[in-house]
């Protein structure tokens, strides 16, 4: 099985963009790729073989415990490791712009480690403002703001994209998760959500009421 990630359909897009992208046989699109797709506007026609779904959205009917075509982890706990890989990619990137912003996804990526377990009050990294707080924290929030093309050519806009993608990528993991175990997600979500505000020199609360 071949997944086709969002790099390669980064490369294949910026060579000639297309208005649709169908899947062959054996290959599967990536939770990142798939995103990539959707967020450009491009229809995705899977092939039969690779009908199943990976973003996790459709599958409540298909046993999480059971690994997929042979892969060695169950679906949950594969689209963990793939959103893990992620975070480490994106603090990577990071290390070139914000050393501070860097050292929290690595810490973020940590947090997602012990996912499915009870998380501890004192992780992942928290700070309260007037929108997100202590008490909300937990909860699926929407965005403080949609993320544009505006943003993204700010002086930080790289920045913003790279913490932007991770938090589409827990919004798909959401998915796939029973509810009493996305209260770790929501978290690192709104976390992200905070940081991406920082990183557009919000002073004030953005977030819809």
């Amino acid at each position: 099985m071949r997944f086709i990630t969002e790099d390669d359909l980064r490369a294949a897009y910026k060579k000639h963009p297309f208005p649709s992208y169908e899947t062959k046989a054996g290959e599967r699109l990536t939770p990142g790729g798939r995103q990539f797709l959707n967020d450009r506007g491009v229809k995705i026609k899977d092939s039969v073989e690779t009908a199943e779904p990976m973003d996790g959205i459709t599958h409540q009917a298909q046993d999480k415990a059971s690994p997929i075509h042979g892969a060695p982890y169950p679906l949950e706990e594969a689209i963990i490791r793939s959103v893990r890989a992620r975070f480490l990619e994106a603090g990577a990137s990071l290390l070139d712009m914000d050393v501070l912003a860097a050292r929290e996804i690595f810490e973020l990526e940590r947090s997602l480690a012990g996912i499915t377990q009870e998380m501890p009050d004192s992780g992942p990294p928290w700070a309260s403002c007037t929108g997100i707080t202590q008490e909300n924290r937990d909860s699926q929030l929407e965005d403080c703001f949609e993320v544009t093309g505006f943003h993204v050519q700010s002086p930080r806009g790289r920045e913003i994209a790279l913490l932007h993608c991770l938090r589409c990528e827990l919004r798909i993991l959401s998915c796939t998760l029973p509810e009493d175990k996305k209260g770790t997600v929501n978290r690192i979500i709104n976390r992200l959500s905070q940081i991406i505000c920082q990183a557009f020199g919000g002073k004030t609360c953005q977030k819809k009421n």
